[in-house]
């Protein structure tokens, strides 16, 4: 099981807490950081396969970039770029539309806010776990 952490802190922000993986700390920068609850995301996603779409098959945010090939999202941490050896996370987009969703359900829409949040990975099916205490 691949996993990400974050812990919120007495500002009630959110804090890396620990990850099992390049790839998992990449999708948590993304969903903390670039998405927390921007609807563009799912929109650019939903759209991905309309050929008539106004959204090309890349996007990017503050410290992530997205790029959509053959049913797959690469998520490329900006700030962690090497050209000779690439880190990526990889999603596929149905996967990737349902861990937005429930980071909205699970984090963004909901008070009090989870004093933990983790982004597990078992196989290819992502989820959310809050911890509320």
């Amino acid at each position: 099981m691949e996993y990400c952490k974050f812990i919120q802190d007495q500002n009630n922000l959110y804090q890396y807490g620990g990850g099992s993986s390049i790839s998992m700390d990449i999708l948590g920068s993304f969903l903390k950081a670039d998405y927390n609850g921007n609807k563009f995301y799912k929109e650019w996603a939903l759209a991905l396969n309309d050929p008539n779409s106004e959204y090309g098959t890349t996007c990017g945010g503050n410290c992530t970039y997205l790029e959509y090939e053959n049913g797959t999202i690469f998520i490329d941490h900006e700030f962690l770029q090497d050209k000779k050896n690439p880190q990526l996370a990889k999603i596929s987009r149905e996967q990737f539309i349902k861990i937005l969703d429930e980071w909205d359900q699970k984090v963004v829409k909901v008070d009090p806010k989870p004093k933990e949040v983790i982004i597990k990975q078992e196989g290819d099916q992502l989820f959310i776990e809050t911890i509320n205490n």
